[in-house]
């Protein structure tokens, strides 16, 4: 049987996956790092405790979930901005191949 796809307009895309790119990296702190708060895109990386070894974690499942690179002078504060540089690299990844 085959799914019936939802029609999802071109302009909308880019929310749904920067929406999917969200969840994705709230649910890993959330399973990995048990955080006493909920953790939100607000949410400062230093109020989950991430330490610097936690941080590298983080860049390795960053780079490994959403094939993207993630260079070594990257300083991520909140995780907003880890979701809006996996937003960005990807974006330069797919232009590059048009």
């Amino acid at each position: 049987s085959f799914k019936k796809r939802s029609k999802i307009s071109p302009k909308e895309r880019p929310k749904m996956r920067r929406l999917e790119i969200e969840l994705t990296i709230i649910s890993y702190i959330n399973k990995n790092y048990d955080p006493i708060k909920p953790v939100t895109v607000e949410t400062h990386l230093d109020e989950i405790g991430l330490d610097s070894l936690d941080r590298v974690e983080l860049e390795q499942h960053v780079e490994d979930k959403f094939r993207v690179r993630v260079p070594d002078k990257v300083f991520w504060v909140t995780v907003k901005d880890v979701v809006d540089f996996v937003v960005m690299a990807q974006d330069r990844r797919f232009n590059a191949c048009i």
